[in-house]
């Protein structure tokens, strides 16, 4: 059962629009085990703020700066108190303490475009941070068997830049478009009962 309500609050003027507000949802999940006779219910409570601002600097010129939160629910098998055991040599156990994960956005974008010249150019970036993500800790026991278990976990960010756009030459008889992102991913997990962090970056340039 999912409960949500929301309010906004919007200045609008002829260059400038500024919007704030909040979200609440309260969600609330049920599973029986009907082999057990065990039932497992969870409430959860989220207030999920969101920001906007947007600076039309002219017609052809736009930035924009968007943040908000997200949650995101733990699984109820996830959560389940019992193993699972069949794959005998890959056992999974649910953790009935897993919490919520949240994830803070902030995104940036800007464009700009010349009609008479037909010069335009855009970029921006966004940011992404994960607070309690949840993922999987496994450990291999004395007899070769893989164990792994959902916990919540710190650290996970993702964060990528871009930028673009085109110039005519020789009095438009062609156009060079040009284009560029870079990209991070930082992932943090647990590999017998060890913290492991993944990392990767890319880069991609276009002509």
């Amino acid at each position: 059962i999912t409960s949500r309500a929301g309010a906004k609050l919007i200045y609008d003027v002829k260059k400038y629009r500024f919007s704030i507000g909040t979200n609440y949802r309260n969600v609330y999940q049920e599973n029986f085990n009907v082999t057990s006779g065990q039932l497992l219910s969870r409430s959860f409570n989220n207030i999920l703020p969101v920001a906007n601002a947007v600076f039309r600097i002219n017609q052809g010129s736009n930035l924009n700066i968007f943040y908000n939160m997200n949650a995101q629910l733990p699984e109820l098998r996830q959560m389940q108190p019992v193993t699972d055991n069949s794959d005998p040599n890959n056992i999974y156990i649910g953790n009935p303490d897993l919490k919520q994960q949240y994830s803070n956005n902030i995104n940036l974008n800007y464009y700009f475009y010349k009609g008479i010249s037909d010069i335009n150019f855009y970029g921006g970036g966004n940011f992404t941070n994960t607070l309690d993500q949840i993922s999987n800790k496994t450990y291999f026991d004395s007899i070769g068997r893989a164990v792994s278990t959902p916990v919540n976990v710190d650290g996970n960010y993702f964060a990528n830049i871009y930028l673009g756009g085109g110039v005519p030459v020789f009095k438009r008889l062609f156009k060079i478009d040009y284009n560029f992102s870079a990209s991070h991913n930082n992932n943090v997990g647990f590999v017998n009962n060890e913290k492991n962090i993944t990392q990767n970056t890319s880069f991609s340039p276009g002509l």
